[in-house]
């Protein structure tokens, strides 16, 4: 009887349940997204109902909620870093260290001071294929604007260098071109030597001061074990980098300085050739370049005239293509031409330069990019930028400009291969060359400003494969 009663109130549950359910449909997760309709038990005896609420099949079918996207589940997803090209060694002291040579351009923010040269040397280790360490040994020299007293500075300081391109495109000891952060401090020792024009006697001046600095490295690495590298750099001196006869008043000092120079790696971990670079016997070309050259200023076109002004710029080169659209070149030059006039005579100035620079070649590379790289194509069209250094020989009408340089050389060239070695080009340049000079303008305290000279010539050139 007990048994009965049971069995009649849970089969009274179920019919309860299933009647308010005829109406509905339970949408099942699959690809079709269809609905599936619950069956009508109306006319199904008790043993029949009960299989089916028992059966496997009801516990899979599910009514879907659609909650949207989860965020969270890309909020907390792990960062992957990209698979690394090569394996890093790091088992000796030895391993992945480099020392470099530079030459280095000064100049404190305030026009007090001229613009500085100088050199440098380094000393550094890869601890980790992201992060290095360097120890950093600089002199620069520049005067003083009042009177051209010299100037002479020795930083001894430490440089940490983050990796860019290994970081975000993985280890690859091979890659021809990385990008790195810069970051350090220095001590300074600063000194002024000033001249008595009453006595002749001289004087002596000495600061100290701490820096810190923060740049980019730019690295081509141009043979297996050489590198060249150009590296800008904004710098904070304390108190006592400017040196007055009066003595500092600034606090603070800001400066810039952009170096560039050969970095040769001693030990590093094995570099392969990529397959993405011609072979290094490969590429190789000379090129030479002449025509005419004038100083772009006002009073070339004031005063002398474009044709009184206009002189002759000669350049030698030898570089190499690193890829279809990529080549570097280190060009030998010469320009001279006329830049101020006293009674109908014309002043000559005179350049000895040395430059390195880059050569992108537009066509090729949308050549490259189209995936032609059959042959060598009838034209080529490239942007040229990079460092020069060299010395000025400047003639005015009582004093000779006399100085060594550190500027900034760019053009374009627009070139026609007319064999598979020998090629003719034009090409246009343009050239930003700072120096201090005496002022001729009563107005200003100092007896010297800082100049920018900018020059201008049209080259007319042929290139040779090797």
């Amino acid at each position: 009887m007990k048994r009965g009663l049971v069995i009649s109130v849970v089969l009274a549950l179920c019919f309860s349940v299933i009647s308010n359910a005829q109406s509905d449909t339970v949408v099942v997760a699959d690809a079709a997204a269809d609905t599936l309709a619950v069956a009508d038990t109306s006319m199904m005896s008790a043993e029949d109902v009960m299989k089916m609420l028992t059966s496997p099949k009801a516990d899979t079918v599910k009514k879907v909620v659609d909650r949207g996207r989860d965020v969270s589940a890309y909020v907390n997803v792990r960062r992957q870093r990209t698979t690394d090209f090569s394996s890093f060694r790091s088992g000796s002291f030895m391993d992945n260290t480099f020392v470099s040579l530079r030459g280095t351009t000064f100049k404190l923010v305030p026009d007090d001071y001229s613009f500085g040269i100088g050199g440098g040397l380094s000393f550094g280790k890869w601890l980790h294929q992201d992060h290095a360490v360097r120890l950093d040994l600089d002199y620069a020299r520049w005067s003083e604007n009042e009177d051209a007293s010299p100037v002479t500075n020795l930083e001894i300081g430490a440089s940490y260098l983050f990796n860019l391109s290994s970081y975000v495109g993985g280890y690859k000891s091979s890659r021809f071109c990385e990008a790195s952060l810069v970051a350090g401090v220095a001590y300074a020792n600063t000194n002024l030597v000033r001249t008595s024009p009453q006595s002749g006697k001289e004087y002596r001046s000495t600061g100290h001061s701490f820096e810190g600095h923060v740049g980019l490295n730019l690295n081509l690495r141009l043979f297996k074990d050489i590198s060249l590298f150009v590296e800008p750099q904004a710098a904070i001196y304390t108190n006592g980098v400017a040196l007055y006869y009066t003595g500092n008043w600034r606090r603070w000092m800001a400066a810039f300085k952009g170096s560039v120079g050969l970095t040769y790696n001693i030990r590093q971990s094995s570099v392969e050739d990529s397959p993405n670079l011609l072979p290094r016997g490969e590429g190789w070309f000379i090129s030479l370049m002449g025509g005419p050259h004038f100083q772009n200023s006002d009073l070339v076109y004031g005063a002398v005239g474009l044709a009184k002004a206009m002189g002759i710029h000669m350049g030698l080169s030898i570089g190499k293509y690193y890829t279809d659209y990529f080549a570097f070149r280190y060009t030998a030059a010469y320009s001279r031409g006329s830049w101020v006039h006293y009674n109908d005579k014309e002043m000559p100035c005179n350049y000895f330069a040395v430059r390195a620079e880059g050569m992108l070649d537009v066509v090729g590379l949308v050549r490259h990019a189209m995936g032609k790289s059959d042959g060598r194509p009838l034209f080529a069209a490239s942007l040229l930028f990079g460092p020069e250094l060299g010395y000025m020989y400047k003639v005015d009408r009582d004093l000779v400009i006399n100085t060594p340089y550190m500027g900034l050389s760019g053009g374009v060239q627009a070139k026609v291969n007319i064999t598979r070695r020998f090629s003719l080009f034009l090409e246009p340049r343009f050239f930003v060359l700072p120096y201090d000079a005496p002022s001729h303008d009563l107005t200003i305290v100092n007896d010297y400003r800082n100049y920018y000279d900018g020059l201008f010539n049209f080259n007319v050139g042929i290139e040779f494969m090797l």
